[in-house]
Order: C-alpha cells, then structure tokens, then sequence
C-alpha cells in the first residue's frame, strides 16, 4: 500500500482572512451572475433576486468566518485556562500544538513561558529550602513576626531560648516574651540593639 506524505503548509491567518474575502467575493459574483436570471424568471422580480441572492451569499460567508475564527476562539479560551492556573501557582498546564501558523507559534512560545516559569519555580524551593537548613541550624535565635505580632518563623535555637524546644509559630510575641529570661525580655523591648546575659 502506497501512503503519500502529508504536507504541512504554513497558511498565515492573513492568508486564510484574504481566502475568506475572496471566496466571498467570488461566490457573491457567481451567484449575481446567474442567479438573477433563474430567479427573475421565478420571482418575476429583480429586487426579490438580489435579496434572494445577498440571502445565499451571506450563508457561506458566516459559515466561512466562523471556521476561521474558531481556531482563534479555541485558543484563546486555552490561554484564559493557563493563565489563570499560572495566576494560581500552578505552571504544569502546556498546550498542545498541533498547528503550523501563528497560532501554533504562539503556543509553542507560551509552553516555553510555563517551562521557564516552572524551572524559576524549582530554583527559588532550592534556594528556600537551602536558606531553611541554614538559618534551622544557626547558633543565632531567630525569630521573625508578622504585622499581628504573631510568630511566623523561629529556628532551633529561639526555640531553646524561649519555649524549652516546643513550636513557637503562632504565638503571640509578647506572650512568648513573658516567659523569658528578664534580661532577654528587657533586650526584646528596646528599640535598638543592646546586649545582655542570660542563663
């Protein structure tokens, strides 16, 4: 069995919007050559032909358009998905390219946008991952409050300090402070540095 290959041409939607005009134009010619004289024959009138005829032409043409647009319709909706997944946080969404147009070029370069945006992705959890491990094993107490004054972040060793090895996020900071060593308690309430001794 013989099988021919399939050729892919590239027709540009500028060339497939001309291609739609001028079948328009061709099949309103045609009709308006012939089909006024079946149609006078018929109706006996000509304003009744050419409504009858602008009638048939507009048929194919809105069937026509409708087939070019729908690719761009599709797409669209496609890019309104990925976006908003993007917008969520989530870059797994690609779409699949199966055209040989601008279309098919832009969401080639919009998969290439959710791969880099998936890779920056990976490379700031490493870098989030790696600065936890560091600042978890710091010898520095670390605590960190959010605009509530409640605990967002403490490492090992603010945990030791001030709640004998037991979670502190959370927390109120105050309430936290209540429990600390008076010096620790007198230090966290000035406003620059200072330095203190605590057992």
């Amino acid at each position: 069995m013989l099988r021919w290959p399939r050729l892919r041409l590239k027709a540009s939607l500028r060339f497939r919007l001309g291609l739609l005009i001028l079948s328009v134009i061709a099949l309103s010619a045609a009709l308006g050559v012939w089909l006024p004289r079946v149609l006078g024959n018929v109706l006996g009138g000509a304003l009744g032909s050419w409504l009858l005829i602008v009638g048939i032409a507009l048929l194919p043409a809105f069937w026509l358009a409708t087939t070019v647009l729908r690719p761009i319709q599709q797409l669209l909706r496609a890019l309104s998905g990925t976006v908003a997944s993007y917008r969520d946080g989530d870059f797994s969404q690609s779409l699949v390219v199966e055209r040989n147009d601008e279309l098919g070029e832009l969401m080639a370069t919009h998969n290439d946008l959710a791969a880099a945006l998936r890779t920056q992705r990976a490379h700031l959890v490493q870098r989030e991952l790696l600065l936890d491990t560091v600042m978890q094993n710091s010898p520095v107490a670390l605590v960190l409050v959010d605009g509530h004054e409640r605990i967002a972040y403490a490492n090992i060793a603010s945990r030791h300090v001030l709640s004998e090895g037991r979670s502190l996020n959370g927390l109120q900071f105050s309430e936290v402070l209540q429990r600390a060593p008076p010096a620790l308690r007198a230090a966290a309430t000035q406003q620059g540095d200072s330095l203190f001794s605590a057992e």
